[in-house]
């Protein structure tokens, strides 16, 4: 049997469930870390902590990053950028001490990654998306 990269790719339950959660939310959506928590609820615990769902979500674009027919994350500072992100957003230059917390910052992160997943290309995987809809 010959191997079929398509047919053959395998992708972990997490990033499988933040794609599929990130596909199938209205665009208007809030993407934020009760989002993943509420996402990656049944592979994980609900009430998972901050500093879990961070992880988790980078991890995800980790494995994103691998697989350049999801045509997301092809630079190579991806991480950086995504590091960067709340230092970008307008509400932090807005006033003097505009950003709250660190729960603030991570959240930004969070939310970015949502926006990373939500614009990755998938039409080449979704019969492994949604296999019971595309056979």
């Amino acid at each position: 049997m010959a191997f079929s990269p398509e047919k053959d790719l395998i992708l972990s339950p997490k990033l499988l469930t933040l794609l599929r959660a990130s596909k199938r939310f209205p665009h208007d959506a809030a993407f934020n870390v009760q989002a993943a928590k509420d996402a990656l609820a049944d592979l994980y615990h609900a009430n998972m902590p901050l500093k879990s769902v961070v992880r988790l979500m980078v991890s995800a674009l980790e494995e994103l990053s691998l697989e350049s027919r999801f045509e997301s994350l092809q630079s190579p500072d991806w991480r950086t950028d995504l590091l960067m992100s709340p230092l970008e957003k307008d509400w932090f230059y807005s006033r003097p001490g505009a950003l709250r917390s660190y729960e603030q910052f991570y959240e930004t992160i969070v939310s970015e990654a949502w926006a990373i997943l939500q614009l990755s290309r998938v039409d080449w995987c979704l019969h492994i998306l949604w296999p019971d809809e595309h056979k």
